[in-house]
């Protein structure tokens, strides 16, 4: 796994103390690099994410990435993804059947995600189903059914709030957009607005 920001920055002021200072007291600077390298054992990385455009949703479970990819998607954002969870490659989402560990269950609707609480992903249009069933329902196209019993992640959350990352737990869905991480900040573009007449996102193809 990655350092995260505070893992380095406590890292960097260890080795600052240890290269500034003289006599022997310059060795304390060793504790504070060895708490910036073993940071990563306390980063909880997220369960599921969804990229800026949708291409790209990703579950991670047992160790393995599984990316459900659409035409047109990033391959950066694929390689960023793999190197956060400190693999080697990605697998696809499987079509249908059930992994060995019986975190997946896929069929033509759509999967089923187990990591404290459920996840589904939605291949289809109607979700309805699954409605209260799961924590979060993600979908790549524009979900046009209200749910108020599940988080509801599609096309319309990405194109308002960019990328998204989803924590599961026994109590529930941790959900955090791109927009919301950056704030409310001057250099943060504003919600965008549909067009009078127009249509809200496509979907993709």
């Amino acid at each position: 796994m990655p350092i995260p920001a505070w893992g380095l920055a406590v890292f960097a002021f260890g080795l600052c103390w240890l290269c500034l200072w003289k006599g022997w007291w310059r060795s304390f600077g060793v504790l504070p690099m060895i708490l910036g390298l073993a940071s990563a054992a306390f980063l909880q990385p997220p369960h599921i994410l969804i990229s800026q455009d949708a291409r790209l949703v990703g579950f991670f479970a047992t160790d393995a990435l599984f990316i459900q990819r659409q035409q047109g998607a990033s391959n950066l954002t694929r390689d960023a993804w793999v190197r956060l969870y400190g693999l080697d490659a990605a697998k696809a989402l499987p079509a249908e059947g059930q992994s060995p560990d019986g975190k997946f269950s896929c069929s033509a609707e759509g999967c089923r995600f187990e990591a404290g609480s459920s996840a589904f992903f939605a291949r289809g249009s109607n979700i309805m189903a699954q409605c209260g069933a799961v924590a979060v329902i993600i979908s790549a196209e524009p979900i046009r059914q209200r749910c108020r019993q599940s988080i509801l992640i599609d096309r319309f959350s990405v194109w308002r709030d960019g990328a998204h990352a989803v924590w599961l737990s026994p109590s529930g869905a941790e959900v955090i957009s791109d927009r919301a991480w950056r704030g409310d900040r001057p250099w943060v573009p504003p919600l965008p607005l549909p067009r009078a007449a127009a249509e809200p996102p496509a979907p993709i193809e």
